[in-house]
């Protein structure tokens, strides 16, 4: 199974099997790419607690801490409502090419074209919407 995240200004993409959980990470702004390939025992579990923090639901929390080449992440979730669950990954720094920058250069355009035309959608229906209300208050 295999997925994609959007998380503040970073991009996720992970992979999830039986035998591994691969996970890489661009940042959009710097155009860093972190990638690893982890073997974990309960990997049902964990794979739940990173999609849920990558999601934003509540309670669970995700940190980024870099050094120098590498990045870790710091998952923090709610475990059997009694205790708290913490896993920390570390990513490795991959350099990328000028092929692969490109793409995700275009990506992000076309990412935030998608946003603000969702944006103006979004408003026109609620300026239809408030019309609509004021032609039927007016009969």
């Amino acid at each position: 199974m295999s997925d994609i995240f959007r998380y503040d200004e970073y991009t996720i993409n992970t992979i999830y099997t039986e035998l591994f959980i691969y996970i890489k990470i661009i940042d959009n702004t710097t155009y860093k790419c972190y990638e690893s390939v982890s073997e974990i025992e309960n990997k049902n579990k964990t794979y739940e607690i990173m999609k849920n923090s990558f999601n934003q639901i509540e309670n669970y929390d995700l940190y980024f801490v870099f050094e120098n080449n590498k990045l870790t992440l710091v998952f923090n979730a709610p475990f059997d409502n009694i205790i708290e669950s913490v896993i920390t990954i570390i990513l490795y720094e991959k350099k990328l090419s000028e092929l692969e920058l490109l793409s995700i250069k275009i990506d992000n355009i076309d990412y935030q074209y998608k946003k603000e035309i969702n944006t103006l959608k979004r408003n026109y229906e609620q300026k239809i919407e408030y019309l609509e209300s004021i032609i039927l208050n007016k009969n």
